[in-house]
């Protein structure tokens, strides 16, 4: 059977936030996509955010689309953007494969700042706080220590921690911003790696520890250096798995396929 203890908390709650949660289940993590039901369609929202609660490490791949844009990362992923009605979608895959009927995982899926229509309050608060565009360019997202990792020229990146040692990644092109997390403990062997996607758009982000990426590191693996921590490729995706040394010696593997 799959699925670990639980270890990743992500972020602080709001009191201004919501979350209207249209999949709380136990799936066979093989990749189908899972669509946000009838029930769902009276709320506007500003995202979706879909999680595998009891899954840990990295091998395991979350999407979460809104509209035309998708987010893919670890355990959990979100994509957040201008308030719409436009439909949203998840997946979750255990990427090794080879799974049966009986593995299965707890998954979830949610919109973010759900408010039905026709009213002005939002229906229950927010386990996480999602930052937007505007939270990001201002440096203050709440409940962790931000650290803005630089451009691409188009694109903006940025990392943070909370106070339990969860790591993220957001990823921004233009009002659209995708975020995925995981644990210290994965972090620091597997680095943490994003693909945020849309119409003509196509981002694969690794977040390396240690400070330890180069020009020469980046190009070598066919990507760009946006910071001593994040390089980026912005081309046609690439299936790729990256080995990097870290000060201490140490490997980290790193997975540009999602």
């Amino acid at each position: 059977m799959l699925g670990a203890a639980l270890v990743l908390v992500i972020g602080a709650q709001s009191a201004t936030a919501a979350t209207y949660t249209w999949l709380n289940t136990s799936l066979t993590p093989n990749g189908s996509w899972r669509y946000e039901p009838s029930s769902a369609r009276g709320f506007s929202r500003t995202g979706v955010a879909a999680q595998m609660p009891n899954a840990d490490g990295a091998h395991w791949s979350t999407t979460a689309q809104f509209g035309s844009y998708y987010s893919t990362g670890d355990t959990y992923a979100s994509v957040k953007g201008p308030r719409s009605f436009l439909a949203t979608k998840a997946r979750f895959t255990f990427e090794p494969g080879g799974l049966t009927s009986e593995d299965r995982t707890a998954a979830k899926a949610w919109l973010l700042d759900a408010v039905l229509s026709g009213t002005s309050s939002p229906p229950v608060d927010s386990p996480a706080p999602e930052a937007t565009a505007s939270d990001l360019r201002r440096g203050d997202v709440e409940g962790v220590e931000l650290q803005a990792e630089g451009s691409d020229g188009t694109n903006h990146y940025w990392s943070s921690t909370d106070e339990e040692g969860n790591v993220c990644l957001f990823v921004m092109h233009g009002e659209y911003v995708g975020t995925t997390c995981t644990d210290e403990a994965t972090f620091s062997s597997e680095g943490l790696t994003q693909t945020l996607g849309g119409p003509d758009l196509s981002i694969q982000a690794a977040l390396v520890p240690g400070d330890v990426v180069t020009e020469k590191v980046a190009a070598s693996n066919g990507l760009e250096r946006v910071s001593s921590s994040v390089m980026v490729n912005t081309d046609a995706p690439i299936d790729r798995t990256l080995v990097i040394s870290t000060p201490d010696q140490d490997k980290v593997t790193v997975d540009i396929n999602k």
